[in-house]
């Protein structure tokens, strides 16, 4: 409860800064014909009025369709746990797991070509010296948490009670890794062999 109020406050906090540098004229965003000063930020920022009421309900001023995908998303969410408990914490294991897997493998890379001392396409911004002990720390931090998402929330370990995030996750990243030799490493590019092919990268 307390991560998911220090998540919540932080992504708060964000839109709460985002919001202010786009606000603009604050006196015409609070007498703002519309009535809701949220709306005319998002006008100000946009300049366009189809990008700002495209999603809004004429007749109640409010992103009616927006509010019930996210009331149905929710309530779909919550009936999980109520059909199986084993089922909800495999969906909310498997959630992070994946989070921080797809983190996971790009630093591995990146971690990889540093060791082997190979030419790096750096962007406007790079750590420098201090990226390798920052990727391999990373790299650590999201090994520990992957190993302990996918363990069994009780003991002793029952069909009921287990946790398949990692027969979820192993399964989905067996299919990939398939998929990738029969028919992506044959039909993919990536930006990173553009990039090394027009920088001469080797």
């Amino acid at each position: 409860m307390v991560i998911a109020q220090v998540i919540s406050g932080a992504l708060a906090m964000a839109f709460t800064i985002t919001l202010l540098f786009g606000v603009g004229d604050v006196t015409l965003a609070l007498e703002s014909p519309t009535k809701f000063p949220i709306m005319q930020v998002f006008l100000t920022a946009t300049g366009s009025k189809g990008a700002t009421t495209a999603m809004v309900s004429k007749r109640y001023m409010t992103p009616v369709r927006a509010i019930i995908l996210v009331y149905l998303v929710a309530s779909l969410l919550g009936l999980v746990h109520i059909g199986s408990d084993a089922a909800f914490n495999a969906l909310t294991s498997l959630s992070l797991v994946g989070h921080y897997a797809s983190y996971l493998l790009p630093i591995t890379l990146v971690a990889l070509r540093r060791f082997g001392k190979r030419e790096i396409p750096w962007g406007p911004w790079t750590l420098g010296s201090w990226g390798l002990p920052i990727n391999l720390f990373a790299m650590l931090y999201s090994l520990i948490l992957i190993i302990f998402m996918v363990f069994p929330p009780f003991q002793p370990v029952t069909v009921e009670n287990m946790n398949y995030a990692s027969l979820m996750f192993g399964s989905v990243m067996l299919l990939s890794i398939a998929l990738w030799f029969v028919y992506g490493s044959k039909a993919y590019n990536g930006p990173v062999r553009e990039v090394i092919e027009e920088l001469h990268i080797k």
